[in-house]
């Protein structure tokens, strides 16, 4: 019994032993914990840069937003023809340099010059007929018809002459004729053969005045057909440029297209038609050169109808633009203002041929009065000679009545001649007093509406030439010449003024101000660090994004880098600064968001330590610690389990293990 005994008291010893030393075992190992978890964390941060021990220093702080963007110009524009035309020529290509006011594309122009110079010869015609107008008679004019007023008067004393000499040989046959009287009734019948001779003259003269105011007046009804016919041809282009701007409003199909041919057709057999009345009027001896121009300027409207129906045609077969339907918007109203030209040259020539028909009826009477003179004048013949006859054989009741009615006829004569002086004293009066009022504003608004025409016709030729607005940078050419084009045709920059233009998240917009400094860097030169200068701040945020950002602007000072527009640019705006401050790397903060404090990990010997700090101003790299920390302190970078922070050391039997 005594052995059994005594080894059961030895395993005894020896579980209590291995209990102890496991205890032992124990409480060092969880009192060396931290220290061991704190080695293997520096171990760690070295070998993967997770975890890792790092200072608190005293250095200078600034703090900011950072945004990228893209580098572009400051100006830049897209150039459009103002008209469609042919283009002629093409003076630049992609990359070409150009000073303002360089001609970049140029249109066929020939069509515009000969628009430009009938609409100056137009202007011209109306000035000088309103000039003519406004200057009232001339100086000839009024001396002829003052010439006129006197010769009356002189007809008025010849009628009362010759009615006198008919009373005297009344006088004469009633109380017999002497040898004296028979010679002055023989130079009497030699006086009435002169004044025949001399009213037959007259007559003549006459009917050839009758015969050119005819003509004038037929020639002006020549112009009248033709005046409506330029009426009739404005007002049907009128028409086809109204129906063309309709169509383009609505959009073209398969009958508007067939419709704009047969415009098309139309207007060539107008043209064609306009043609040969022009040619036939050029062809008549005697035309009136303002006739003729006239007929020219209605072979421009109507090669202008063609081209706008032409032009119709093809857009109907394209589709309308939006600079394809302000030209058809400028078409109607140039339609507009030639139907109002052709409407007034119409009404122009209605007065002339009044006019003319009013100097017909004037030679007419003319013609009738000189007839009446030549009767007259015969009659007076007639009259002398048997007055003679009379005298030589005594007067007879017969011849006494005959003298009788030649006093009445002589009578009659100066009523005549007195009706002259009346008619002779108005004419004067009439160019005396001057054109009225309605003809001269009706003259003055034709030399306006051609002044108006002539500007048109300039400005489209001017459109005919694409100038560069400022000195740049051919970015894109759109038309190629021999081609026919409209709207967009050149991309231009000005390189000069390239600026930085950054989209700024609304969290940085309120710390931002014009006039602070920015450090700029390109994904083309990623090393290089360019200076820059905010010089402005969208007042509205960018509409469409997910998120809210502002459009900032730098100013950008290149240096000698060949920065292009459209580069890739980051920023780094600069609000605040801070100088000799305590600072940590922004990853040492710990963060609590509900609580709002912050904290860092302490090292401490060999223990780390949570301990809350006050913070200031941070940048993208460090924090500022203004309470909590001091210089020289350490801290853990890393994740720390609290139930292993043993602030108070192991216990005394661990300690006595680890010796």
């Amino acid at each position: 019994m005594e052995p059994k005994k005594k080894s059961k008291r030895n395993r005894r010893i020896v579980l209590a032993v291995v209990a102890v030393v496991a205890v032992a075992a124990v409480v060092w190992v969880v009192n060396n914990r931290p220290l061991a978890q704190f080695r293997q964390s520096r171990a760690l941060a070295a070998d993967t840069g997770t975890d890792q021990i790092v200072t608190a220093f005293i250095g200078d702080l600034s703090a900011g937003a950072t945004a990228s963007g893209r580098v572009l110009p400051q100006r830049e524009a897209h150039l459009a023809l103002g008209i469609t035309g042919q283009v002629e020529e093409v003076y630049v290509e992609v990359g070409d340099e150009v000073q303002a006011g360089d001609v970049l594309i140029r249109l066929e122009a020939g069509s515009l010059e000969r628009a430009g110079r009938s609409s100056e010869q137009s202007l011209a015609i109306q000035e000088a007929s309103l000039a003519e107008l406004r200057q009232g008679a001339s100086d000839e004019e009024i001396t002829a018809a003052e010439s006129s007023v006197t010769q009356a008067e002189a007809g008025v004393l010849q009628a009362e002459a010759s009615m006198a000499q008919a009373k005297a040989n009344l006088a004469e046959l009633r109380q017999g004729a002497s040898e004296e009287e028979i010679a002055a009734a023989e130079a009497s019948l030699d006086s009435a053969k002169a004044s025949l001779a001399n009213a037959q003259a007259g007559l003549v003269s006459a009917r050839s005045a009758l015969t050119k105011a005819r003509l004038s007046r037929d020639t002006l009804a020549d112009a009248d057909v033709t005046a409506e016919a330029n009426l009739k041809s404005a007002q049907a282009g009128l028409n086809s440029a109204q129906a063309q701007l309709d169509s383009l409003l609505e959009g073209a199909d398969a009958e508007t297209i067939e419709q704009a041919r047969l415009n098309w057709e139309q207007a060539k057999n107008s043209l064609w038609n306009t043609q040969l009345e022009r040619d036939a009027v050029q062809g008549r001896p005697g035309t009136p050169g303002y006739l003729i121009t006239q007929m020219d300027i209605a072979v421009s409207n109507a090669e202008i109808a063609v081209r706008v129906a032409e032009i119709s045609y093809q857009q109907a077969q394209e589709g309308a633009t939006d600079e394809v339907v302000a030209a058809a918007r400028a078409s109607v109203a140039a339609a507009e203002a030639q139907v109002t030209n052709a409407q007034a040259q119409f009404d122009d020539i209605d007065d002339q041929i009044a006019q003319a028909e009013a100097t017909i009826v004037q030679a007419e009477a003319a013609v009738t009065q000189a007839e009446a003179g030549v009767l007259q004048a015969q009659a007076a013949v007639t009259q002398a000679e048997a007055n003679l006859a009379t005298l030589l054989a005594g007067a007879s009741e017969e011849k006494i009545v005959a003298a009788e009615a030649q006093v009445a006829q002589a009578e009659a004569g100066v009523l005549q001649a007195e009706a002259q002086v009346a008619q002779a004293k108005a004419n004067l009066a009439s160019l005396l007093a001057g054109a009225s009022e309605e003809r001269l504003a009706m003259a003055e608004a034709q030399v306006e509406q051609a002044r108006i025409s002539l500007e048109e016709a300039q400005d489209n030729l001017a459109k005919a030439f694409l100038e560069a607005p400022f000195d740049g940078v051919v970015t894109e050419v759109y038309v190629e010449a021999g081609e026919w084009a409209s709207g967009l045709a050149v991309d231009l920059m000005d390189t000069g003024s390239l600026e930085v233009v950054l989209d700024v998240d609304e969290i940085d917009i309120g710390s931002l101000a014009v006039g602070q400094q920015a450090v700029v860097t390109l994904e083309t030169w990623p090393d290089e660090e360019l200076s820059g200068e905010l010089v402005s701040i969208a007042p509205k945020a960018k509409s469409g994004a997910e998120i809210v950002t502002y459009q900032v602007r730098l100013s950008l000072n290149a240096g000698e880098l060949p920065i292009r527009a459209g580069m890739t640019a980051n920023a780094e705006l600069v609000t605040a600064s801070r100088e000799n401050v305590l600072l940590v790397p922004n990853r040492a903060i710990i963060a609590d968001r509900q609580a709002g404090k912050y904290y860092v990990n302490l090292v401490q010997g060999d223990t780390v330590t949570q301990v809350e700090v006050t913070i200031g101003l941070r940048d993208n790299k460090y924090t500022e610690i203004t309470s909590g920390l001091e210089e020289g302190d350490q801290l853990f970078i890393g994740e720390v389990s609290k139930e292993l922070d043993f602030t108070q050391g192991p216990p005394e039997e661990i300690r006595r293990l680890r010796r």
